[in-house]
């Protein structure tokens, strides 16, 4: 229901803007207004399964991103909203099994990310942007079996995600991310095998959430990590044969 809502909402916004930026085609900001439509409209569509129809969406606000990027290169909104058109093309590319198609377009998004990264290395959101970009290669790559490939991206998104959090300490966000970067990167070793290894990245995963949840025992959302936490260690112990430690951990979790 609420999701019909929000496309009839989305398709009355488009059909104003679409006269807009045709009433007007220099006018950058409202194209760039059309292309939010386009990407709005396919985020709805993504969320109802109807994945072609998000990715023609996804593609039209791409070439309206495209124009705008190559109109301004020295605009970092219109070259920021171009990375998240790639993204988005490479994320409905994964659900439909195109896994190459999906390497490409987060390909173009990462080359776009790294040169913003690069251009203004204070910009923690740049920053996050890359690392963003790195975990999802890495997810690919797990996907396509490519361990080695999935780990070296994990790490690298570690490295971004800890100068994060050493930039600022207190933000949970960044806490959670470092996290969330442990986790990836032990199940990965987990999977190859290297036990001591996954065991580590996982606990020190652990050690940032229960050091979220103890900041505040009220959010579900970092309870829930930590139920997850203390079920991937009991997984890594539980194969490392040691059997009542790895109960110990399940009942916890």
């Amino acid at each position: 229901g609420k999701l019909h809502e929000a496309r009839s909402n989305y398709e009355q916004g488009f059909v104003i803007r679409k006269q807009l930026a045709m009433a007007d085609p220099g006018n950058a900001g409202w194209q760039r207004d059309l292309a939010l439509s386009y990407n709005s409209i396919g985020d709805v569509a993504d969320k109802q399964g109807r994945l072609d129809e998000a990715r023609s969406n996804y593609e039209q606000g791409l070439a309206i991103a495209k124009q705008l990027a190559l109109a301004d290169p020295g605009n970092v909104e219109w070259q920021r909203d171009l990375t998240v058109s790639y993204d988005r093309i490479g994320d409905v590319a994964v659900k439909q099994g195109n896994l190459d198609e999906a390497r490409s377009n987060y390909k173009q998004a990462l080359v776009i990310k790294k040169q913003l990264a690069l251009s203004d290395p204070g910009n923690a959101g740049s920053q996050r942007d890359l690392a963003v970009s790195y975990i999802r290669f890495g997810e690919l790559a797990v996907k396509q079996g490519n361990l080695d490939e999935a780990r070296s991206n994990y790490e690298q998104d570690l490295v971004i995600v800890k100068q994060l959090v050493l930039s600022d300490p207190g933000n949970a966000e960044w806490q959670r991310n470092l996290a969330a970067s442990y986790i990836n990167i032990g199940s990965v070793a987990l999977i190859q095998g290297d036990l001591d290894e996954a065991r580590s990245n996982y606990e020190q995963g652990f050690v940032m959430i229960r050091q979220l949840v103890l900041s505040d025992p009220g959010n579900a959302e970092w309870q829930r990590d930590l139920t997850f936490s203390y079920i991937n260690i009991g997984d890594a112990a539980f194969i490392q044969g040691k059997l009542d430690e790895a109960r110990s951990n399940y009942e916890q979790g």
